[in-house]
């Protein structure tokens, strides 16, 4: 978690571009320890943190943040 604190903290939020997640799949990629990932997503016009875990071949995910810009 604290590497994934770190990785937030150097990104500057106002530059990014990501693009609707549910439709593109843009994300940055915060921590990642298989089978566990933190990433950054814009969901519904909001930046937001996912919390995921791989389960065989495919991903379970929760929306665990939402970031104020």
């Amino acid at each position: 978690m604290n590497r994934a604190l770190r990785a937030l903290e150097e990104l500057n939020i106002a530059e990014l571009e990501l693009r609707e997640y549910d439709e593109t799949g843009d994300h940055v990629m915060l921590a990642e320890a298989y089978p566990n990932y933190i990433k950054l997503v814009r969901h519904a016009g909001r930046y937001m943190v996912i919390a995921g875990l791989w389960r065989q071949s495919r991903a379970e995910e929760v929306y665990v943040a939402l970031l104020e810009e």
